[in-house]
């Protein structure tokens, strides 16, 4: 048993391997878990382009993205156990991102508002084209900037931008922008504390 496990672990990671060197991905400059995995949205084979991320940096968790969808990650990023990111239209995330366990990252509503489409997504198979990021399915980009803190099961939803070195609290609901240099907390997510700027004046001085 301990040795098809292991076997399992090695073929996983060899197909996650083989799949981002198919993107383009340098994987000799990342970091990803045995759990980690990205797929195009109903299994479909994503493009070179449509994911870019930088050196040294961890990945966890699971992306989903859509086919017109692009998702950037830059350098010296790190994303927990339980991490969602799900994209429709674009999703960025600068520099020195940091994301706590099982944080939620979307720029979609993830299923159409119509209670007609909504029904017939349930009578249908999962899998099938009421299951797919479709154009009723409402989205908008999500700018991620640099230096950001994503608290334990913080939910990123779109439309949003995070200002530069900002903290999102545990299990906050962001559904609105935030502004650099600032700590949110709640549901929904709200300005409860500002910090000192003391990265980058002391870079700029």
């Amino acid at each position: 048993m301990k040795f098809l496990y292991k076997r399992i672990k090695f073929l996983r990671r060899r197909a996650i391997r083989s799949l981002l060197d198919e993107l383009g991905i340098d994987t000799s400059s990342i970091q990803f878990s045995n759990r980690f995995w990205i797929t195009g949205d109903g299994g479909q084979a994503l493009k070179p382009g449509q994911f870019a991320v930088g050196e040294s940096t961890l990945l966890d968790g699971r992306i989903v993205i859509g086919q017109s969808g692009r998702l950037s990650i830059g350098n010296h990023c790190s994303f927990r156990d339980g991490t969602r990111i799900s994209v429709k239209q674009q999703v960025s995330i600068g520099d020195h991102v940091f994301g706590a366990e099982e944080v939620f990252i979307t720029d979609n509503n993830n299923h159409p508002l119509s209670p007609k489409l909504r029904r017939e997504m349930t009578l249908s198979p999962p899998g099938s084209a009421f299951w797919k990021m479709t154009n009723d399915v409402n989205s908008k980009p999500v700018s991620i900037e640099h230096g950001v803190w994503l608290g334990f099961r913080a939910t990123i939803l779109k439309g949003v931008t995070i200002g530069r070195w900002s903290i999102v609290g545990a299990m906050a609901v962001v559904t609105k922008d935030v502004p650099p240099f600032s700590v949110v907390a709640g549901n929904p997510a709200r300005v409860v504390a500002t910090l000192e700027d003391d990265v980058e004046s002391s870079t700029t001085s």
